[in-house]
């Protein structure tokens, strides 16, 4: 990577919990920090009062009021061998910006 080039990170969230994890907060220092950046949820484009970004650090979401859910897991039984599938509830953020 060198001075001007985009980077993209991706960020996902798991809950493996039964019950959805409310009142989410993710808080991340990027190092070096990019620039100019955009940030997306499950391939929705957040608006900067979505989130913070000061000195390298986001946080998302940038109040109480905006609150963020991880949706519980799902769980299935197999009815041959009795063996319980975890799908974990999933939220994806994608952080793009210039370095």
């Amino acid at each position: 990577v060198i001075c001007g080039d985009t980077v993209t990170y991706t960020i996902r969230i798991y809950n493996y919990g039964n019950i959805a994890a409310e009142n989410v907060v993710l808080t991340d220092t990027f190092n070096p920090a990019p620039e100019n950046i955009t940030v997306s949820r499950d391939g929705v484009l957040l608006i900067g009062t979505d989130y913070t970004y000061v000195n390298g650090t986001l946080t998302v979401p940038s109040t109480a009021q905006s609150p963020v859910t991880v949706p519980a897991a799902t769980f299935v039984r197999d009815a041959t061998t009795g063996i319980v599938n975890v799908t974990p509830g999933m939220i994806e953020y994608t952080i793009t910006g210039t370095i």
